[in-house]
């Protein structure tokens, strides 16, 4: 495991460079494509996703369940060999209370994009849920998840919540995990970054650029992390 402040970032297979992904809703949006550029549609509401508004200062969004009512608290992307619902890149899986899991497959080079459109995002009611991104343990494949929050443009934050990166099972550059962040106002919450259930991840990649600091903790177990502060700081721990 290595771990790098301050450096620069950078990798092959980015949706956040020349990709873009606009909301039909005016929220954010969720692509995904099996190739290293999106220009797509989002697809949240295929994916159960109702986008609610934290309130008109912030214009940060919430992502929710059964019309709006109900916040999600648990938000999982699970990337695994099979093919979602539907038989596309990516789709629907369960939901249970404040829990929804969305499946991905990843049995080829995948890309996913959340893309804030100068939006926030707020996992949970009161800005405490968790999102999760879970590379999966099957076929040695790239894959690629892009939290690209880079233009926010009203609020105190771009992210509040927990954040939680499972490092998948690959070998070497081409077969690998990769998670980028992109965050413009603040990050407010813990990042976790471990690895799945089993398998080598120690060829995985995370890739975070702050410009404006993380207030919460930072907690490294597997792979390569670069991690950049353009400006703010760190206002908690960091540990590897």
């Amino acid at each position: 495991m290595a771990l790098t402040l301050g450096a620069s970032v950078g990798n092959a297979l980015t949706a956040g460079s020349g990709s873009t992904c606009t909301s039909n809703s005016g929220a954010l949006g969720i692509c995904a494509s099996n190739g290293t550029t999106i220009n797509g549609t989002d697809q949240s509401t295929t994916l159960g996703i109702t986008w609610q508004g934290v309130d008109s200062q912030t214009q940060a969004y919430i992502p929710s369940l059964n019309g709006g009512s109900t916040a999600i608290e648990n938000l999982n992307f699970k990337f695994s060999d099979s093919a979602p619902s539907g038989n596309g890149v990516i789709g629907k899986g369960t939901s249970s209370g404040s829990t929804l899991n969305i499946d991905v497959k990843k049995s080829q080079s995948v890309v996913v994009l959340i893309k804030g459109n100068q939006k926030g995002l707020q996992i949970g009611s009161t800005g405490t849920g968790t999102m999760t991104i879970d590379f999966g343990i099957g076929s040695d494949t790239a894959r690629d998840f892009t939290l690209d929050l880079s233009d926010t443009s009203a609020g105190d934050f771009s992210y509040k919540g927990n954040l939680v990166v499972k490092a998948g099972k690959g070998y070497l550059d081409t077969g690998s995990s990769t998670f980028n962040g992109y965050f413009k106002k603040a990050f407010i919450g813990n990042i976790t970054l471990e690895r799945t259930e089993s398998g080598n991840a120690g060829w995985a990649k995370n890739n975070f650029t702050f410009d404006s600091g993380i207030q919460g903790n930072i907690s490294t177990k597997v792979g390569t992390n670069t991690i950049t502060f353009n400006d703010g700081n760190l206002e908690g721990s960091i540990s590897a």
